[in-house]
């Protein structure tokens, strides 16, 4: 006899497991082919949360509900015939509601397991096609994973926030199956076995014998029965959470430095700071904070974020207006700082310094004095052109000068910025955002069909090369203006091509003397670039401008 064949059989490893108590995920519908050796059969209905229920569900490991509950049906009752939804099923004295539906298309398609459509609208999840999965839009994380069409589970934390929103449990009723090619005797040292095993939160029932369909010498075990999930005790939703007038949590952050020398720190609560209309003996809601500009670098690398010198944006879900003083840092007002997440506001609280520069002035002026300023950040004015050069273009000669990013680097527009740190890593990835956005998008296949000159040797068979041709023969651009003109596109491409897409070498701190850029940060390295490039596309766009 074999002691691992016997677990097996009687499903040792299944019943110790404890699927329905995992903190992770929760298998709630699974349909696997009869003829593996171990094949597993699951779905999921809901019941009341109530003793009674839980007590009567359990009290045998068999039911009356089928696997296909929650399709509509038609009925004859008293001659009259009448469409039943199949959204309820009572079952001695207990009514379930639909879970999971086992789906079946007369083998036209594959057989495919719903999830009820009012947990995905509670969640607002949303179907990735391609990874098969439902997932939250805030946080892009997966809530329902399709491991197959079949087979599908859901994420512990959302299934029992719902429950608890409906005052409900999760019933998981299983049919399981196992063989094993061996005779029987051979293994249990007797025909057949049958228990059962039963605790608080689960029944089954455990049959161990043959199926006796001529097939003598293979071991047949099956599972019957039930388990439930139950409720958080009380939903966690963030809407709940609000109408409930939880308390949400908020960082303290530093403020100013006291004479003597203490650092003094304060709650961004909203409720507990003071305003400009009621004095309530705490700092004011427009105190500013002041932080280094690390904290902006999570925002520039998560697509997710809008990150400007001006403002960091989550989605459509939050907004922080900032700004960045002649010394570098950041700032924000205190009472801002209340408004996005306590998660959020202990990532600002890791760069929190001491005050020190000021306010910026376009800051000052919007937020204080209600200004329209147009924004000086270079980042900005490089959008602003490379769109305006976009539309005088297409206004004269019928195309763009730049062309559309395409999908997959779409990204890069909401990237571009300003390094954080003085750091090669983070202004090599700069360099080839740029250049992807300019230089590799010049529209060649258009500019080359604008001009009549042609490349006389291979190396001059390049976008900027067009591109100044195109200056010259339908701009008037003299040879020396046009070479001027597509200079900052050169060296854009040529930092990028000697610092980030090959191995560094003497050639790139030869270049950056050349430029007048070998003894500046990084950070100014960048932006010099930058303002080049708007001052070289501006004039293009004006030159265009003034043809039409």
């Amino acid at each position: 006899m074999s002691g691992n064949e016997v677990e097996f059989l009687r499903f040792k490893d299944w019943i110790e497991s404890n699927e329905h108590l995992r903190s992770d995920w929760i298998t709630v519908a699974r349909d696997d082919k009869p003829s593996v050796a171990d094949s597993r059969g699951t779905f999921s209905a809901l019941i009341r949360n109530t003793d009674h229920d839980s007590q009567t569900v359990l009290a045998n490991f068999e039911w009356n509900v089928d696997s296909d509950f929650g399709q509509p049906f038609f009925g004859r009752s008293e001659g009259v015939i009448t469409l039943d939804l199949g959204d309820k099923h009572l079952d001695n004295g207990v009514e379930f509601t639909p879970f999971t539906i086992l789906r079946s298309f007369h083998t036209t398609h594959e057989g495919r397991a719903e999830i009820v459509q009012n947990f995905v609208l509670y969640h607002n999840l949303y179907w990735d096609s391609t990874a098969q999965k439902f997932l939250d839009p805030i946080t892009n994380d997966a809530v329902i994973d399709y491991v197959a069409p079949k087979f599908v589970r859901i994420k512990t934390t959302h299934l029992k926030d719902y429950l608890a929103a409906r005052k409900m449990m999760l019933v998981r009723f299983h049919d399981h199956r196992r063989f094993v090619k061996e005779d029987v005797a051979k293994i249990l040292g007797q025909q057949s076995e049958e228990f059962t095993v039963r605790n608080r939160e689960s029944h089954y029932g455990i049959y161990i014998g043959t199926l006796g369909l001529g097939q003598e010498n293979e071991a047949f075990s099956r599972l019957l029965g039930k388990d439930l999930v139950r409720p958080y005790e009380e939903p966690v939703h963030e809407e709940y959470n609000w109408l409930a007038g939880k308390p949400k949590k908020h960082a303290t952050f530093l403020i100013r430095i006291d004479e003597s020398g203490s650092k003094i720190e304060s709650t961004c609560d909203e409720k507990i700071l003071s305003n400009l209309f009621v004095d309530k003996g705490t700092p004011q809601f427009l105190t500013p904070v002041y932080f280094k500009q690390d904290v902006l670098k999570k925002y520039y690398d998560n697509s997710r974020y809008t990150a400007s010198s001006y403002g960091v944006s989550f989605l459509d879900i939050w907004h922080i207006p900032i700004g960045v003083n002649k010394e570098g840092l950041v700032h924000a007002w205190l009472g801002d700082l209340g408004s996005i997440p306590y998660e959020e506001q202990l990532h600002w609280k890791q760069y929190n310094v001491a005050p020190s520069g000021g306010i910026n002035e376009e800051f000052h002026k919007t937020q204080i004095l209600a200004q329209f300023i147009e924004p000086k950040d270079p980042i900005y004015r490089l959008h602003q052109t490379r769109e305006q050069l976009n539309k005088n273009a297409m206004s004269r000669f019928g195309f763009r000068i730049f062309k559309e990013l395409p999908e997959e680097d779409a990204y890069i527009v909401k990237s571009i910025h300003i390094p954080t740190l003085d750091e090669q890593k983070e202004l090599d990835g700069q360099l080839i955002y740029l250049s992807k956005y300019l230089v590799d998008s010049l529209s060649k296949s258009d500019l080359e069909a604008h001009v009549t000159w042609r490349p006389g040797r291979s190396e001059e068979n390049t976008h900027i090369r067009f591109l100044r041709a195109f200056l010259i023969e339908r701009l008037g651009y003299s040879e020396m203006l046009a070479k001027q003109s597509v200079d900052p596109l050169r060296i854009a491409q040529a930092l990028r091509s000697q610092s980030a897409a090959h191995v560094k070498s003497n050639e790139y701190q030869k270049l950056l003397e050349k430029i007048g850029m070998a003894r500046i940060t990084r950070q100014e390295q960048f932006r010099i670039l930058v303002e080049s490039l708007n001052t070289s596309l501006s004039s293009i766009a004006e030159a265009i401008d003034a043809r039409a």
